[in-house]
């Protein structure tokens, strides 16, 4: 299960560094996003949900459980928020990330995420 924990910190830490190094890039390549159709929207909420139910089965081989088990129950809570899209929140997220947050707010994001990949990988 450490294997999972690092792959997970990994990515998030790479996604933030993208997101701080290329915040316009990154939102030109997402554009495609909001017309994508409902299959495709139901697998991303997917792998929102598979990586935060992993991170919570995870955290027994951690060093702070609390920490890895509360991260994974956020994010799980995320993927099924966004599975079953109450009032088109994965529509209204998506229009966020690619028209209306300014690139401070899409570059603190990055920042943060570049944070919680480093915690959890020295917590591993």
């Amino acid at each position: 299960m450490k294997g999972y924990l690092y792959i997970i910190s990994m990515m998030s830490f790479l996604f933030g560094i993208a997101l701080v190094l290329y915040t316009d890039t990154l939102r030109n390549r997402f554009r495609p996003l909001m017309s994508i159709g409902k299959t495709a929207k139901r697998i991303i909420s997917f792998f929102v949900l598979a990586a935060g139910v992993t991170l919570a089965f995870a955290a027994v081989d951690s060093l702070n459980f609390e920490f890895i088990l509360g991260s994974g129950v956020v994010v799980a809570l995320a993927g099924l928020v966004f599975l079953i899209n109450p009032k088109g929140v994965f529509e209204k997220t998506a229009r966020w990330f690619v028209e209306t947050a300014l690139p401070r707010a899409l570059r603190l994001c990055g920042v943060l995420m570049v944070v919680f990949g480093e915690a959890i990988w020295f917590l591993t």
